[in-house]
């Protein structure tokens, strides 16, 4: 499948990036996506406000409603930051506003080129450090919620979070 991508005059992406979910839509259609609606766990989602690569807001409205559909909806916990990033890593990680990855496009000739594609996955350096340093410790607190067990009769089985 081909994937048509508007470059200006020097071949760079000249209208934004390609998302992570365009492409997974054009190359997979819906069979792309984990099917939530078979999730039985809780789920806590970092949502990044200045991630171009990657359509949040629509994408968590997409998996509330399927949870929604079969009465699971309980499961989602959300955290905002609204000037991060896409990658939301651990503190004091560099800001990592863009990357690239090579792709084998299939041209009408039926041979395969390989091409750069950029993706832009924005934040602005303070909030977003600041939004790394807070989804941190409440990525630490939802574990020691959610995965910390209690000694058992047999001993501690559990996570040593």
């Amino acid at each position: 499948m081909s994937i048509d991508i508007p470059r200006d005059e020097d071949g760079h992406i000249s209208t934004g990036c390609l998302s992570h979910c365009e492409y997974l839509r054009n190359e997979y259609g819906e069979d792309g996506f984990v099917k939530v609606e078979n999730l039985n766990c809780p789920c806590l989602f970092l949502i990044s406000g200045d991630d171009p690569s990657f359509e949040n807001e629509q994408h968590l409205q997409e998996i509330y409603n399927k949870l929604s559909a079969v009465g699971k909806q309980d499961l989602v916990e959300v955290l905002r930051y609204p000037k991060a990033g896409h990658l939301l890593e651990p503190p004091y990680s560099p800001l990592c506003s863009m990357t690239y990855l090579h792709v084998e496009q299939l041209l009408a000739s039926e041979s395969s080129s390989r091409q750069t594609l950029y993706l832009n996955y924005g934040g602005q350096p303070k909030p977003h450090a600041e939004a790394q340093e807070q989804s941190w410790k409440a990525i630490l607190q939802y574990f020691h919620k959610h995965l910390r067990c209690e000694k058992t009769k047999i001993g501690n089985i559990g996570s040593r979070l």
